[in-house]
């Protein structure tokens, strides 16, 4: 007995190899786009953990003028002592105090400008001084030299213009600035990066293999 195959048949076994072959593909196309989805979280994990770091240390200067606040009966003294720290907020970024912090740490006007940074703390009248740098021991040393600075300045600009001793504003560094702290990269951003990489690559190779196995028509 012959056995003879229709074009039928033959038609009907070639459309069902390609619906296998068409079931195999998104499984596949699944796991690449899980490797390297995978890859990419990982990379982008290990580059943003290498990125430069940045340490920032901070302390703290107090202002008191202290025969007229024992002697003071109201608020008035207090908001006069806040008013004069909102000044020396700004004294901070001038010439005269960036050129010497930089002398004393022996870094140019220029690199200290972008390295420090004053504010007023909300609950007291201190004055938060502090400076950001690549590693934490400049970055002490900067915070530093910028409240010793600070409190010289303020002592000098007080004698040039003559204020007697018992109207002068004293400013004293109350905390030092001995430690500093990693800002960035911090773990929390390490994470974000590698899971956002992660996601786009895993959707853009979902996306492009879906493109490739579209049928042409």
């Amino acid at each position: 007995m012959t056995s003879t195959m229709t074009r039928s048949d033959a038609d009907t076994g070639d459309v069902g190899s390609t619906g296998r072959a068409r079931r195999r593909l998104p499984t596949l196309l699944l796991v690449v786009a899980t490797v390297l989805g995978v890859l990419a979280a990982f990379g982008a994990f290990a580059v943003t953990r290498n990125y430069k770091p940045t340490f920032r240390s901070t302390g703290a200067v107090a202002l008191d003028q202290p025969l007229l606040v024992a002697k003071s009966t109201n608020s008035g003294v207090i908001e006069k002592l806040s008013r004069i720290r909102a000044y020396y907020i700004g004294q901070a970024r001038t010439d005269a105090v960036l050129e010497a912090v930089g002398k004393q740490v022996q870094l140019p006007r220029a690199t200290i400008a972008s390295k420090v940074f004053t504010a007023a703390d909300k609950n007291s009248l201190l004055l938060i001084v502090g400076a950001q740098a690549r590693d934490a021991p400049t970055a002490r040393r900067i915070a530093t030299a910028l409240a010793n600075e600070l409190v010289v300045f303020a002592e000098q600009q007080q004698t040039k213009a003559k204020i007697p001793d018992k109207d002068r504003v004293v400013l004293s560094v109350v905390v030092q600035p001995r430690s500093s702290t990693l800002i960035s990269p911090t773990k929390r951003r390490e994470l974000t990066a590698g899971v956002v990489a992660g996601l786009l690559a895993f959707l853009a190779a979902l996306g492009i293999g879906s493109l490739i196995r579209r049928p042409t028509h």
